[in-house]
């Protein structure tokens, strides 16, 4: 997920929930990976991009790889909210 300031999105409620100390739903079990770039970090990788004239593949991702509910658990403690994740369940029929 490409994040800045400006591009917050669900983001923006995801913090307000927690400093609001409300309940986090996330489907499932939160176990789904997920990673974000910063839209500066990918712009500076465009433009280095630019200038190299090899066909390579290059990989924009972290060496660590956070689930969902990892992510919100750091996000929660790191202000000492006292939110809680709840878990809905998907079933597909």
């Amino acid at each position: 997920m490409i994040v800045s300031e400006e591009r917050l999105g669900v983001l923006s409620l995801l913090f307000d929930f927690i400093i609001n100390n409300k309940k986090i739903p996330v489907l499932n079990n939160g176990k789904n990976l997920i990673q974000f770039i910063h839209i500066e970090d990918l712009i500076q990788f465009l433009l280095k991009s630019i200038s190299i004239n090899e066909k390579q593949i290059y990989n924009l991702a972290s060496d660590e790889c956070l689930t969902l509910k990892d992510l919100f658990l750091i996000l929660i403690n790191s202000i000492m909210s006292n939110s809680i994740i709840i878990s809905f369940i998907v079933f597909c029929l």
